[in-house]
């Protein structure tokens, strides 16, 4: 069979109802298919060309995608929806990315309503272009910390960066960009700090680009793995440069030109705009992950590796080392997507609250626990279920045109930004262990936490016998899951009796992914349709043999030898045996095109060779420049002398 024919038949072996409303909800999938076709086929989307451009190609190449998109959007009259769906499309971090995502977010949420009404139309107009500093030189997820400080002195406000630490630091969009910032500052008031507050900076000339006065101004420079190239992460330093009063943010806590300062109602108001990027953060990773499970599934499909029984050459998928690996990402990714779902509800109804008066923060502790947990515990998995997929690949993995490599160099940052995770799940421990004390003292918890409570009276109160379980049940192996979180929950509060906090962090670590993936599940399984559930099954039993060790540490809570071993052996393999059938079906619900794909490998008509082929002949320009019967670049200069400098040396050489 060729590749396509593999394809196909893996198509025809079992059929799924539509999923697009599920894994796209709000008609999401049908906006991005409206505009695919206009990206891929105007060439400066041409998303094969940014392989072979160097750092400042690639910034310019991100000034000439913005204007490009601009311009299709006076052209089609595009919602600012359709615009961001573009934008998104795009497949990289372009230099104006933050100014919609973070700048504007943050000004419509801290803003007042004056000040919303006289900036916001200035930014959609794209004549103020904003970003978001608020990560220095010495201090990233400790915001009490910041040293820049916003000085009030006869009605304005004084911006200073009092050492090199104090400079913004890895801000998208300031490198090159942005001519104004929302600047995260210590709010200083006749002598006394009153904490960070934020303030709208204008940092250039809006005519001639020129940075103001008493601000320096610059790119930081290329990242790891390449990743964020097109990206302008860029610093800043202030010098004494005067803000007006009305640039400070003040929905919330307010000055007067006298001096007189009003604090917030709720102390951690202005929290609720900063969880904004983490909030969407389980969908994007949800996304980034199955698009690497899509590449991974089709390619093994397509691929055939030593001969079976018959002599025909097997499936690479069909290998069980193979399938161990894949089918746990792809349930993931599911798991991940529906979670974003809710997730982002959730984040809405919160800012919903909060913006209006009376300034609602009730859902604000609840919305910061997990999206804190969600955050650094999915960008862990996302990150190592990407590579896995690379590595399912074999050596064509490696390769840029896998279409795997880009996305990793992409989302393996998502692990220190947004908040450093090690110290986010501090914060997600700190919360459960609140809700534990809250408990045991019959104080209401929050939602999330209920099951959980559950889970810690039956321990307390002896009840949590644990013995055979049945692996086919949802609700026992969930029950396990969640008596795994509750044990190290507990052993979190007696270890902090005696010990430091700072000395828990990886107890911290371990409660947080337990309580994730636990949390998770039950969200998976309250909004996945019936025919994702056994994607559902693969991902609580994963999650079980994980929790094993966990388990052993309590006694009673480890299933007995002959259920682990039913785990292992029988309920694990049957599982992702009711996925053999599905596994190509699944990645083609997500409905990606081969223009968000952007894989050689992972071509939704199977014809990866060819593809393969194609590219490195037609668009590797190591290949492309040279005229046939010419000589690569660099013979003359260099490639000619080789043998008559390797002569020379060996002539003299003494043996």
């Amino acid at each position: 069979m060729t590749q396509q024919e593999d394809l196909k038949a893996a198509r025809s072996t079992a059929s799924l109802p539509s999923l697009t409303s599920v894994l796209w909800p709000e008609g999401r999938r049908e906006a991005i298919d409206a505009v695919v076709p206009i990206l891929s086929n105007d060439p400066v989307f041409d998303k094969d060309a940014r392989r072979h451009l160097s750092r400042s190609e690639l910034l310019e190449r991100g000034y000439a995608i913005q204007l490009r998109l601009l311009e299709l959007r006076r052209d089609h009259r595009w919602s600012q929806e359709q615009f961001e769906t573009a934008m998104m499309l795009v497949d990289d971090h372009v230099p104006y990315g933050l100014h919609f995502n973070a700048f504007i977010p943050v000004l419509k949420s801290q803003g007042s309503d004056e000040q919303i009404a006289r900036w916001l139309p200035r930014c959609l107009d794209m004549e103020v272009v904003g970003c978001y500093a608020q990560t220095e030189l010495g201090h990233g997820s400790n915001v009490q910390g910041l040293e820049t400080t916003a000085t009030f002195e006869n009605g304005e406000l004084i911006l200073q960066s009092p050492s090199v630490t104090a400079a913004k630091w890895w801000v998208g969009g300031l490198g090159t960009v942005a001519n104004h910032a929302v600047v995260q500052a210590q709010l200083i008031v006749k002598g006394r700090s009153l904490g960070p507050h934020l303030f709208i900076v204008q940092l250039r000339d809006l005519q001639t680009h020129k940075t103001l006065p008493g601000i320096v101004i610059g790119d930081i420079g290329p990242k790891h793995y390449g990743g964020f190239n097109m990206n302008d992460n860029g610093f800043a330093r202030f010098d004494k440069v005067r803000v007006p009063l009305e640039n400070f943010l003040c929905r919330y806590a307010s000055l007067s030109r006298e001096g007189v300062y009003t604090p917030a109602k709720h102390a951690k108001i202005g929290y609720g705009s900063m969880v904004a990027l983490r909030a969407g953060m389980p969908l994007v990773q949800g996304l980034e992950l199955a698009k690497c499970a899509t590449i991974a599934v089709r390619y093994t499909t397509v691929r055939r590796q030593f001969s079976g029984k018959d002599g025909v050459e097997q499936q690479v998928i069909k290998y069980s080392s193979v399938r161990e690996r894949l089918f746990p990402i792809l349930a993931r990714a599911y798991v991940y997507v529906l979670t974003g779902h809710t997730t982002m509800s959730l984040y809405r109804e919160m800012l919903a609250k909060l913006v209006a008066p009376p300034h609602d923060a009730s859902l604000l502790a609840e919305v910061h626990l997990l999206t804190a947990g969600l955050k650094a515990s999915l960008s862990w998995r996302v990150a190592d279920g990407m590579e896995e997929s690379r590595k399912a690949l074999g050596g064509h993995g490696f390769s840029m045109y896998s279409g795997i490599g880009e996305r990793f160099a992409r989302e393996v940052p998502g692990q220190t930004y947004e908040g450093d995770n090690y110290v986010l799940t501090q914060q997600t421990a700190r919360g459960l262990l609140k809700n534990l004390q809250n408990g045991m003292s019959g104080k209401p918890t929050m939602s999330c936490f209920r099951p959980l409570g559950e889970a810690v009276q039956e321990i307390v109160g002896g009840s949590a016998e644990t013995g055979d379980v049945d692996w086919d049940s949802r609700d026992a192996v969930l029950a396990l899951l969640c008596r795994r979180t509750a044990s190290i929950l507990l052993e979190l509060g007696e270890q902090a009796q005696s010990r430091p906090w700072n000395d828990l962090n990886f107890l911290c670590v371990r409660l947080t992914k337990a309580f994730i993936e636990h949390y998770t599940a039950i969200q998976f399984f309250d909004t996945a349709p019936q025919p994702l559930h056994p994607l559902g099954h693969i991902y609580l039993l994963s999650n079980a043999i994980e929790a094993l060790t966990d388990l052993s540490e309590r006694p009673g809570l480890l299933p007995s030898p002959a259920s682990c071993h039913r785990l292992r052996y029988e309920a694990w393999p049957k599982a992702l045996g009711a996925l053999d059938s599905l596994a190509v079906p699944l990645t083609d619900a997500f409905g990606f095109t081969d223009f968000e794909l952007n894989s050689c490998l992972g071509r939704h008509d199977g014809a990866v060779y060819d593809a393969l082929w194609k590219q490195v002949n037609e668009k590797n320009p190591i290949n492309t420049t040279a005229l046939p019967g010419s000589v690569v670049p660099g013979w003359e200069r260099y490639l000619r002398h080789m043998p008559e400098v390797a002569r020379g040396f060996s002539a003299g050489a003494k043996l």
